[in-house]
């Protein structure tokens, strides 16, 4: 939870969008922060750079409603390979470049699953292509 990083990176420090209907009643929800650091680390792979990982600087106690994060994770755990798998292909599919690039070509690789997705994550992809290309035009 808690990220240092250099200025360059930023672009591809994205926290994905959460609570997004995919389904009446069904969202995808509280994966944000880990596929966006799988995106993170697939981009910085693919330009070379380096990343190091330690310990938190701040213990994360806070307990939340067990039975709620449930619900809202459910769907993620059922989709999370799909989306790891399209990362994997998309790793083939990049050029190193600067990030805003780099996060461009994700959102295509995005836009180009959609109809190939499963009924869970195709509408997941839809909203995320949009807000993906949102956060490169603001970067650019």
């Amino acid at each position: 939870m808690n990220m240092h990083f250099r200025r360059e990176v930023t672009p591809a420090v994205y926290q994905l969008p959460m609570h997004v209907p995919v389904m009446p009643h069904w969202v995808i929800d509280r994966y944000g922060d880990i596929w966006g650091g799988f995106i993170l680390k697939l981009l910085m792979d693919i330009k070379g750079d380096a990343m190091a990982a330690g310990g938190p600087m701040i213990r994360h106690i806070k307990e939340g409603n067990f039975q709620r994060n449930i619900w809202q994770e459910n769907i993620c755990h059922m989709v999370n390979d799909e989306f790891i798998a399209i990362l994997e292909s998309a790793r083939s599919q990049i050029r190193p470049a600067g990030y805003p690039d780099m996060m461009a070509s994700l959102a295509e690789i995005f836009y180009q699953e959609i109809d190939n997705a499963s009924t869970l994550l195709g509408p997941y992809l839809a909203h995320l292509n949009k807000a993906i290309r949102a956060w490169v035009a603001i970067l650019k």
